[in-house]
């Protein structure tokens, strides 16, 4: 059988010639577009951005005539060459503009559709090796998967990652008993928190930044691992600029003597806040923890105590 009558994606067949790449830089302007897109999070602004090591972000505005439509952020490599996975950079890629109220959702989902085969088709034409990291709110991903689909070229290969959602239900008494999360958690876990309320555990704010470093390389060190001096005081410049930016917050947990157990970094933006960023180096949805005390209550504690931005 011809191998182009099994292609169900041909390429060109939409007009696409309105659509161009424009570059832009790191600044309010960027960021201001960030916040506006449904797939924008703080992984995509300058309070992050600004602290790659070994990288540069690549940022691009994508226009159609005179409209601007989305923006693009990838992480380049030093040559310019590829676009690479950074640690600090959780989420990126295509962020669209709000649609027009005036449009159906066929017509937005359709809008949104060429606007990612158009920068398919760019960002394999602009670099020799493309990594993309996107957002959980884009959705359609099938321009890059339907790309060279049914031929010998090089395509895109998806890699799925998971990311839980929480929704902060009020809790208008404030207390811990009848917030929604909490009466969520299992019996015992229930009983822990209780248990380190009752020995003077607690979580509070924190700007004693240097405490990420700490913890991180003392994880590290359990696992018989070393991490270079460079990301750590990365970790650290980026949680400052989160927290001077007000779009963030250091959180620890202490015991009743003051010992730092556990801590994490939240950030916010007018869409949702995200817990832990990129504190823990293996990924899982836990606060970075102090060896000594990882196996007391104040991981525990930490975790369902739900601190709030």
């Amino acid at each position: 059988m011809n191998v182009a009558a099994k292609k169900f994606y041909r390429d060109r067949f939409m007009d696409l010639s309105k659509y161009r790449l424009e570059r832009c830089a790191l600044g309010a302007e960027w960021d201001a577009a960030v916040e506006r897109s449904p797939q924008g999070t703080i992984f995509a602004t300058s309070a992050v951005l600004a602290y790659l090591e070994g990288a540069r972000p690549g940022l691009w505005s994508v226009w159609k005539e005179r409209q601007r439509v989305a923006g693009l952020c990838v992480v380049e490599s030093e040559d310019g060459r590829a676009t690479v996975a950074d640690d600090l950079v959780i989420y990126a890629g295509l962020m669209f503009e709000p649609a027009p109220a005036e449009q159906s959702r066929a017509q937005t989902v359709a809008e949104q559709f060429r606007i990612t085969s158009f920068c398919t088709a760019r960002l394999v034409e602009l670099y020799d090796d493309v990594f993309l990291n996107l957002a959980p709110a884009f959705v359609d991903i099938r321009p890059f998967l339907w790309h060279n689909y049914g031929t010998d070229g090089a395509r895109f290969v998806p890699d799925v990652r998971f990311t839980s959602m929480i929704d902060l239900a009020p809790n208008p008494d404030g207390s811990v008993e009848t917030d929604p999360i909490y009466l969520s958690a299992s019996k015992s876990r229930r009983q822990q928190i209780r248990y380190g309320r009752g020995d003077g555990v607690r979580t509070e704010t924190s700007s004693a930044f240097d405490v990420i470093a700490d913890l991180y390389a003392q994880t590290f060190a359990r696992q018989g691992k070393s991490v270079e001096r460079i990301f750590l005081d990365q970790l650290v410049g980026v949680t400052r600029s989160l927290v001077e930016h007000h779009c963030g917050q250091l959180y620890v947990t202490r015991t009743a003597k003051g010992d730092i157990g556990s801590a994490a970094l939240f950030g916010w933006d007018r869409k949702r806040a995200t817990g832990h960023l990129f504190l823990n180096p293996f990924r899982s949805p836990k606060p970075l923890t102090s060896p000594s005390l990882r196996k007391t209550i104040v991981t525990s504690f930490f975790a369902l105590s739900n601190p709030s931005p």
